[in-house]
């Protein structure tokens, strides 16, 4: 991991930090949450995420029954893009599929999931896995699609609502 993100809570111990990311984003800020954690540095107060891909390799079964609810994302194109993002890594390990890699402890994560999207199955999964603290919350938004809470539809209101009490807190 990058110094800057140590550096910044080293140097500013009375700020608030929040990661925050949508789609790849969002698991890029699970994962470097959860490197930020095996590093023993101060963890991100919030960890907000919408819609994020937790597991590059598609492999949940369950997500091809939501592959033609999903009018945004391909479940095969999503494979092509995991092993890619994945590099010479293994696609299973956590920096590219962060719903397997360390997960205790993870507290005031906020998940945002539609019920139409590919992602859908997995994020139900991971919050099974977390749901243990009540810090965590998990927004699932019925008829949604992925990133739902960054439209321009009614629906996002209560949903950047929740973000913005979040950050505000």
């Amino acid at each position: 991991m990058g110094r800057g993100y140590e550096e910044y809570v080293e140097a500013h111990p009375e700020k608030k930090v929040i990661l925050m990311g949508d789609s790849a984003g969002g698991g890029l800020s699970l994962a470097l949450a959860e490197q930020i954690k095996l590093e023993g540095i101060r963890m991100p107060d919030e960890l907000i995420l919408l819609s994020p891909w937790v597991d590059a390799t598609m492999e949940n079964p369950d997500v091809e029954q939501y592959a033609e609810e999903d009018p945004w994302l391909s479940v095969p194109w999503l494979r092509v893009c995991g092993r890619r993002w994945a590099g010479d890594e293994d696609p299973h390990s956590y920096q590219a599929s962060p719903i397997n890699g360390d997960l205790e402890d993870l507290h005031h994560v906020t998940v945002f999931s539609g019920t139409k999207e590919v992602f859908y199955p997995d994020l139900m999964k991971f919050f099974d896995q977390i749901k243990q603290d009540s810090t965590n919350e998990l927004i699932v938004g019925k008829d949604m699609m992925h990133v739902y809470p960054l439209m321009p539809i009614p629906e996002a209101k209560p949903a950047c609502d929740v973000i913005f009490r979040k950050i505000m807190r």
